[in-house]
């Protein structure tokens, strides 16, 4: 008691300047970062020790002042802001009713957040300043009974009274109550809709979803006060009105929510059904009503009421159903969109990538929705302004560090995104330091590039295609001097001995060659595969590999769009099926260390592809020349059985070339009947780059050539 009196009689005659210099360092400018420098534990145990020496009305406003700064949002510490109300329940008896608005103010957005021991600490403020302020009596009792905590059970929360306290809460309690009341209530239940507690996840939307109702009533009847009927009724809540609701919609409850989805605290299940509870309810959405299509009366098919189903199926066919809606729709920019990119991000990366057969048909139905996911994703990206745009691709890399082993779900998802790019590319391409083109070329494509580097050792085939998809966008001098490079890289993977790299490589290829287009990029792809696969059973890849992308990227005969790759072509498909027909062996051991591209060679169906989609008129007599060549030497069995079959290859695909000319087919066919030798000087003379040696030859009469098989295709 004597260090108390001695203490306060030290202080009492500075009280003033000390109050004063406190809230001019505490408070200052607060518009400046740094003035929460001091706002730190230390400091606020100080100022709490101050409390007892506050009597005068005037000091208490300013060290009242001093300690709300402590409760700024940007002051993260928890036990901090838990001292600070302590400090300002100590000095509330000494508050005028009309002080109590401002700290509720600064008090009621902590509820959206706060921990337990500070949410305690909130409710006992709450009561005390309901001494000084009736008015808060409803309130304060409500939240109390909101946060109630167990008798029985040490931190845990006591749930029938919870469930009592958001049972008492209807339309006439909004209608009571003032708005910064309520925004106390409001502020509880968004807490409340992120709780992994079912109960609580769902008393505390169920009262959101009742403030929509009464928002939706406040909207309804602002719009009738224009006429005679509407005015009596609109002075009954004349402290709502219909701008001040929607702001707290947009500006608040939407805000909240969008928040907690971003950070990770919710899953979104609680949010989206409030959504669809403003979609369907507020008469004057605003942007909310570009997701009207998305609700429907049956539940089956409703967007909202399927995303988060337990059923696989059903979550896919959500998702289906978003991007089928919003395709032709336009859909603004906003926090709701910006809260289901969240969504549809947690669903991506929902679930692992599992391995085994027992769990094929789950998995199946996982990688439906994840590509249902990628597509809503790259949907929504096509509605969006470049900065936005821009950011989400940036997150998909951003996540690819978080979920390394989620990498190749996002890349897709990157792929899926640039297939909506648009922005028209004449608007920045002649621009060298346009905005958009520094940030595909310095930015986007460098960090494609460091995904493909790291994985060296693997192929994944949709990172090779999103850069490609970024070149596009690129002018054509850039695009050129990289894609050698993505071609040379994904092309030595077919030298892998796994079946499964090479598979992948040939997807790459024919995935990039869609992109890029067969008429001016198939050649550079095949020359560069000629170059790298040139040894024994390559050949045989080269082969298959070349099927494989013709017959990707060309599903329908084009008739033309071989023309310029004709001859590389016919080499490959010469190689391959008569490289070496007579250096087969027999012998069953042999043939199981085989590689799969030279038990089955796709060739012969090459040559088919290629008889389909060239101009017939310029290159008819050039598709017999591999046959023709192999007329003017020794024949075997084997190799007449083998020419016999390219010849039928070849007439099929003249048969399936849609701009086969009947004029020039009857002329192609006098052409190789009349013609004795077969097809004279003009066919005969371009023969294989490589001579072959056949190690069992098999005389047939003495023959050298049997000029009839013309004959025959001919007439056939």
């Amino acid at each position: 008691d004597d260090d108390d009196h001695m203490i306060k009689g030290f202080l009492d005659p500075y009280i003033e300047p000390l109050i004063n210099s406190l809230h001019c360092l505490f408070r200052g400018d607060t518009l400046k970062r740094r003035s929460l420098k001091y706002h730190g534990e230390r400091e606020i145990k100080i100022l709490k020790l101050l409390t007892k020496h506050i009597r005068d009305e005037s000091h208490v406003m300013k060290y009242l002042d001093v300690l709300l700064s402590f409760l700024d949002k940007r002051v993260k510490d928890s036990d901090i802001h838990r001292e600070a109300l302590l400090a300002i329940q100590d000095i509330s008896s000494l508050l005028r009713s009309e002080r109590t608005s401002k700290i509720i103010d600064t008090v009621s957005p902590l509820l959206v957040d706060a921990e337990p021991d500070v949410r305690l600490c909130i409710c006992d403020l709450l009561i005390s300043l309901a001494k000084i302020d009736s008015s808060l009596d409803l309130v304060a009792k409500c939240i109390s009974d909101m946060n109630a905590t167990s008798p029985m059970e040490v931190d845990d929360l006591d749930y029938v009274t919870i469930i009592d306290a958001y049972a008492k809460i209807d339309t006439d309690f909004f209608n009571k109550s003032s708005e910064q009341h309520m925004m106390i209530i409001l502020s509880q239940s968004l807490y409340n809709i992120t709780s992994p507690e079912v109960t609580l996840k769902d008393c505390a939307c169920n009262l959101l979803c009742t403030f929509v109702e009464f928002s939706a009533s406040i909207l309804c009847q602002e719009a009738l006060a224009h006429s005679d009927i509407g005015k009596e009724v609109a002075k009954s809540v004349a402290s709502w009105t219909g701008d001040r609701v929607l702001w707290i919609m947009n500006n608040f409850i939407l805000k909240h929510i969008g928040d907690a989805v971003n950070r990770g605290i919710s899953s979104g299940k609680g949010e989206i059904l409030l959504i669809r509870k403003m979609v369907t309810t507020l008469p004057d959405s605003g942007n909310l009503a570009a997701f009207r299509p998305l609700c429907s009366e049956n539940d089956d098919v409703d967007f909202f009421k399927n995303v988060f189903s337990i059923q696989a199926s059903r979550r896919a066919k959500a998702l289906n159903r978003f991007v089928k809606e919003i395709k032709d729709s336009s859909l603004p920019e906003g926090v709701v969109t910006k809260l289901l990119v969240s969504v549809f991000f947690i669903m991506l990366l929902d679930g692992q990538d599992r391995k085994g057969q027992d769990r094929k048909g789950q998995d199946r139905k996982c990688q439906n929705v994840h590509g249902a996911c990628a597509e809503a994703l790259a949907s929504v990206s096509a509605h969006m302004s470049w900065n936005s745009y821009y950011a989400l691709l940036n997150r998909c890399f951003l996540e690819m560090k978080k979920h390394t082993e989620k990498r190749k779900r996002l890349v897709n998802l990157v792929c899926a995104i640039l297939d909506k790019f648009h922005f028209a590319k004449d608007g920045y391409a002649h621009e060298a330091h346009g905005e958009i083109r520094v940030c595909l070329e310095k930015t986007l494509f460098p960090k494609i590039q460091k995904l493909m580097d790291s994985e060296s050792d693997s192929l994944n085939v949709n990172g090779y295609v999103a850069a490609v998809k970024v070149l596009k966008l690129l002018p054509k001098e850039i695009m050129d001097s990289n894609i050698d490079s993505i071609v040379y890289k994904v092309s030595k993977f077919l030298r892998n001995p796994m079946k499964n790299t090479r598979d992948e490589a040939r997807m790459a290829l024919a995935a990039c060659l869609k992109e890029l287009g067969l008429e001016d990029y198939l050649q550079l792809v095949v020359g560069k595969l000629v170059s790298l696969l040139t040894k024994g059973s390559e050949v045989h890849v080269l082969g298959y590999t070349v099927n494989h992308i013709l017959s990707k990227c060309l599903p329908y005969p084009t008739g033309w769009k071989l023309d310029h790759c004709l001859e590389d072509l016919l080499d490959v498909v010469e190689a391959d099926i008569l490289g070496d027909v007579d250096e087969q062996k027999d012998d069953k051991k042999y043939s199981r260390k085989k590689k799969i591209e030279t038990i089955k060679r796709k060739s012969l169906d090459t040559l088919r592809l290629i008889a389909a989609n060239v101009t017939f008129r310029s290159h008819a007599l050039k598709l017999l020349s591999p046959v023709t060549s192999q007329l003017q030497g020794p024949m075997t069995s084997k190799l007449k059985s083998l020419l016999e079959k390219m010849l039928k290859h070849i007439a099929a695909g003249i048969e399936g070339n849609p701009f086969v000319d009947q004029g020039d087919l009857f002329c192609f066919i006098y052409h190789c009947v009349d013609n004795k030798s077969g097809l004279g000087d003009e066919a005969s003379s371009q023969p294989s780059k490589k001579k072959r040696k056949s190690r069992h030859i098999q005389e047939t009469a003495g023959a050298k050539s049997c000029p009839h098989l013309i004959t025959v295709f001919a007439l056939d």
